[in-house]
């Protein structure tokens, strides 16, 4: 990690008609303690320093009520000075930045080039859920060199997943990927569920014994014909009786015909010998097994269907769940490759939260907290590390104690108000 800079310091402060304040001017120096009553000035100097470096957001009443506009200066120990003029209500009309004799061009732009998003109050990121500031503390391991969308897209079983947004941080990027993973196998395993459900409701209406193969090479064809040629048959048979009885009713009337007719009686009883009544009700119960067998492969085949489909299913959840396991230990290889973890005791758990020395943020101590906003305010702060902190009075005194320790072992200018009794007193802490 480089080297910062040498951090810069204010060590006087001016200003006219700030608040309650008429005229200001006031020599500090490292960290600075502002104590009085409520009322006698403390916010008006914070808010002045902040106007000064920030000049946006402020309250509409910081120019003294009945002035037309209030005039803030602050000079550094480098020699380099601010100074900015408020129109009333609140709102900047010149800016000026002064730095080794000469005028800067965009001071504002200079000015925000100096300070971090909470260099002038850390409270700020405490107040935060413990969502938001683990995305604060996730955007100080930078990652883009060291996973990239061709890793994104292997450990997303080969290709891009829809729901996530792959532009976002890696580590978030990995949550969403592993949630659109649990997603999939989630809808695979209910599908395979219920599949299964079906594949043995099917098998349960297939008797034992049953031969598929046999059933599936069967023909209905060949059954059919024999029981319409049977039928036929016994047609024919019915009709020859028929003729017979007739034949025989007709022999005492026709005697002139008795040869002929005993002839055809001869040879109707040969026919009838050697073509005997077929019972077709066998044929009818092949026909209706057949398609009672029919109906069983049927089913059959429907169940092995299922069970290649179960197959595939269990195939693609098992390969899902790799794809979760590689997903869930990423982070914690990303976070060991880097040379400097952003934060000392930074790790992030199963819920990719982020975490200090495994304790998730929304379960730290109030100390712990304002340990952590210390020391992003300082993560995020550049060459002008200022810290403005209102109202040291709503912290116990042991917390009280672990800020002003942190505080002065810091490279940041602090100032810090309590709600005391008296008037307005400025000294150093």
């Amino acid at each position: 990690m480089m080297n910062k800079p040498e951090p810069k310091r204010i060590t006087r402060l001016r200003a006219t008609n700030v608040g309650g304040l008429k005229v200001v001017d006031v020599k500090v120096g490292k960290d600075t303690l502002l104590t009085g009553a409520k009322g006698v000035g403390k916010s008006s100097m914070l808010e002045m320093i902040r106007a000064v470096l920030v000049g946006k957001g402020l309250r509409a009443d910081l120019v003294t009520i009945g002035e037309d506009n209030a005039v803030l200066l602050v000079d550094f120990a480098d020699g380099m000075s601010i100074e900015r003029t408020l129109n009333a209500p609140s709102k900047t009309a010149t800016l000026s930045v002064e730095k080794d004799g000469m005028k800067v061009m965009k001071p504002q732009t200079f000015i925000d080039a100096l300070l971090g998003p909470y260099a002038c109050n850390p409270v700020d990121f405490c107040n935060q859920s413990a969502k938001e500031q683990g995305a604060m503390i996730l955007a100080l391991a930078d990652m883009d060199d060291v996973i990239g969308l061709d890793d994104y897209t292997a450990l997303s079983g080969g290709e891009l997943l829809d729901g996530v947004d792959y532009q976002q941080h890696p580590l978030l990027v990995l949550a969403d990927i592993e949630k659109a993973l649990f997603e999939q196998r989630t809808v695979i395993n209910r599908d395979t569920k219920q599949k299964r459900g079906a594949c043995d409701e099917l098998r349960e209406d297939i008797p034992e014994g049953f031969d598929a193969e046999a059933v599936a090479d069967a023909t209905l064809g060949d059954l059919v014909d024999k029981q319409t040629a049977a039928r036929q048959h016994n047609k024919d048979v019915e009709g020859d009786r028929r003729r017979l009885e007739l034949v025989r009713s007709e022999i005492d009337n026709l005697r002139e015909q008795l040869k002929s007719a005993e002839e055809q009686q001869g040879t109707l009883n040969e026919w009838l010998e050697e073509n005997a009544w077929i019972d077709t009700i066998v044929l009818d119960q092949q026909i209706h097994d057949f398609q009672e067998q029919q109906d069983l492969l049927r089913i059959h085949d429907s169940a092995n269907t299922i069970q290649v489909e179960l197959a595939l299913l269990s195939n693609r959840s098992e390969c899902i769940t790799e794809l979760l396991d590689a997903v869930r230990v990423k982070p914690a290889e990303l976070l060991a490759g880097l040379d400097e973890l952003p934060i000392e005791g930074m790790g992030i758990d199963a819920e990719y939260g982020v975490t200090i020395n495994g304790v998730p943020l929304g379960d730290l101590s109030d100390g712990e907290r304002i340990d952590l906003a210390i020391e992003i305010a300082l993560r995020y702060a550049g060459e002008l590390p200022i810290l403005l902190l209102n109202g040291l009075e709503a912290l116990d005194p042991e917390s009280q104690a672990q800020l002003r320790e942190k505080l002065i072992a810091s490279d940041c200018q602090c100032f810090v108000t309590k709600v005391t009794a008296g008037e307005l007193v400025i000294e150093e802490w």
